[in-house]
């Protein structure tokens, strides 16, 4: 019996189809199916049909060399001195799916080279180019100093009326004799809130925000500013005594000079 029809008969009484032996041994169907029918001349050259043999019989679990012998009386070519076990097995003829879908690598080599051309033509194009559009910083606005309030000639107790948005002159303050230093407290009220700030002998000691219930005191030796943006919640007192911003009426900044 031909080796083809062998091979055949045996596939079938394994239940198997041809589709199963072209996926086990990536062999083509139509070279399965010459072989089946003994279509040799539809058959690559004996080496490599011996290989399709092999890999046919190893598919459907069965040894490979009765039907290599098989095929040798069948051709009537059988090579002396050479043993059918040392025949060469034919390799899948069917790519691999990962050979298939590969990139011929003179692709990939055209493909950087283009990318490189691209990039050096760029940056010879930015070499070229004229001058950046990019626009300079803009420098920071200058602010202007804050103004200083207006001069107040010392006394024992002086009174001034302000609107909060009105300019401020520069202050002049003249020297004062030191003399017995005194406490200067300022308290705001409860439930309110002021802005203080308190000059000590010509010094800023504070300036700030005390909310209702707060409390600070300094010492002077000769003389005390106090300024307050909201006069009618907060309590000034020297030594204990309290001094009033009576004249600023409660509206506006009121500042307030003590002198020993």
């Amino acid at each position: 019996m031909p080796v083809g029809q062998r091979l055949a008969d045996e596939r079938r009484a394994r239940g198997k189809s041809m589709a199963d032996i072209c996926a086990a041994t990536r062999i083509m169907a139509s070279k399965i199916d010459a072989l089946e029918h003994d279509r040799h001349d539809e058959l690559p050259a004996p080496a490599y049909t011996r290989g399709y043999i092999s890999a046919y019989a190893k598919a459907l679990g069965l040894d490979p060399a009765p039907f290599l012998a098989e095929y040798e009386r069948d051709i009537g070519q059988a090579a002396p001195g050479v043993r059918l076990s040392e025949m060469p097995e034919m390799e899948s003829v069917v790519p691999l799916g990962h050979q298939a879908h590969a990139v011929p690598k003179r692709i990939w080599i055209a493909a950087i080279a283009v990318v490189i051309a691209v990039s050096l033509v760029a940056w010879v194009a930015r070499l070229l180019g004229g001058p950046s559009d990019q626009v300079p910083p803009v420098p920071p606005a200058e602010t202007a100093p804050e103004s200083a309030p207006a001069s107040v000639s010392p006394g024992a107790v002086s009174t001034e009326a302000e609107t909060p948005n009105a300019s401020e002159a520069p202050a002049a303050e003249e020297s004062v004799a030191a003399g017995q230093p005194f406490v200067v407290k300022v308290a705001v009220a409860a439930g309110a809130a002021s802005w203080i700030r308190v000059t000590i002998d010509g010094r800023v000691a504070y300036e700030g925000t005390l909310t209702g219930g707060s409390a600070k005191e300094w010492t002077a030796e000769r003389q005390a500013v106090v300024r307050a943006g909201k006069p009618s919640a907060v309590t000034l007192t020297k030594d204990g005594v309290p001094v009033s911003f009576a004249s600023a009426g409660g509206v506006g900044v009121a500042t307030i000079t003590v002198s020993p």
